[in-house]
Parts: C-alpha cells; structure tokens; sequence
C-alpha cells in the first residue's frame, strides 16, 4: 500500500501525493522536509481508520448510505518492507518523487518529530477541490499521522464532503 509506505517515510502521507509548488517555495519545503527523523529499514504495519465522515449538505438517506459504505471500511491494517535504500531517501526525496501539478501547499513546517502542513488539490475529483490538513509525528520506528480532508465540489453528493482518518505505523523488525 502506497500510502502507508509514504506514511513512515517521514510521516506524512497525502502530503506526499503531489505538489505543484513553485521552485523556490519547493526549495524550503524540502529544507524543512530533511529535518525530519529518517525511518529505520524493516517491517512496518500501517494501520489507516476512518475517525470521521460527514457530509453535511446531502440528503438524509445518501448520507447515510456513504457513512455506511465508508464505515465498512473499518480499519485498514498492511505490512510492507521499507528498505534501506528507501529509508535513507528519506521525506524530501519522497516529495520531489510526488509532484504531479494537481496539488498547492499552502502551509508547511516540520522539525525533527514533527511535521505539519495544509494542502489544497484540484483535479482530484473533476470540478472538485480537496484540502488536507496533516499533523504528525515521525519516530525511526513509528509514526502517526491524522488528516482532515474537505472535498467540495460539483460530484460531491451535498457539494462538500468531510474526513477525518487517523494513520499509525510502527516498524515490527527487519524485513521478512
């Protein structure tokens, strides 16, 4: 799973979906980025749950029906390898590997454990908008993430709908 190996590197997932920042806005994203601990090689499990699903503006039965679909989603549980190779890339190399033009950050700051950052995508849905907002905390050996997402938008059933998920990693040993 994707998300979840971009989760531990450097504990930011989404985020690292795509930027389209400019150059110079990039630079110092990636300065900030290479503050952030690097993860040690190994076995992770990556546990993804749906803490929040709302959708205020659609009716009462298609609300219902999306909280069920999303509800059945429950907790998402992988385990991956994460090499050393990829561990020594660190967050910064994942992010210059994550530009695909759709996304903007327009907040950003990380330090050693810590990183935090607002993104706002278009494209993702036609005719939609999406802003993420991503706080975490980045360990060699674990990290947690919880992303608060807003889609608003034409195909959006009620025009905007809101997330909440909550992203765990911890590493479990060396690679099987």
């Amino acid at each position: 799973m994707r998300l979840a190996r971009l989760t531990v590197i450097g504990a930011a997932p989404l985020a690292l979906g795509g930027c389209g920042d400019e150059p110079a806005a990039g630079d110092a994203m990636r300065r900030e980025a290479a503050q952030l601990v690097r993860p040690q090689p190994g076995q992770y499990e990556s546990t993804v749950a749906l803490v929040e699903y709302a959708v205020p503006g659609a009716s009462p039965q298609d609300a219902d029906l999306l909280r069920e679909q999303m509800g059945a989603l429950g907790k998402q549980v992988s385990t991956y390898c994460l090499s050393a190779a990829e561990a020594a890339k660190g967050f910064e190399e994942v992010l210059r590997e994550g530009q695909d033009g759709n996304c903007r950050f327009e907040a950003f700051s990380a330090d050693r454990h810590r990183m935090n950052a607002t993104m706002v995508c278009n494209g993702e849905l036609p005719q939609a908008t999406s802003t993420v907002e991503m706080r975490g905390n980045g360990y060699t050996d674990r990290s947690d993430m919880r992303l608060e997402i807003e889609q608003r938008g034409a195909p959006v059933p009620g025009g905007v709908v809101r997330m909440t998920l909550a992203v765990d990693n911890r590493r479990t040993g060396p690679c099987a």
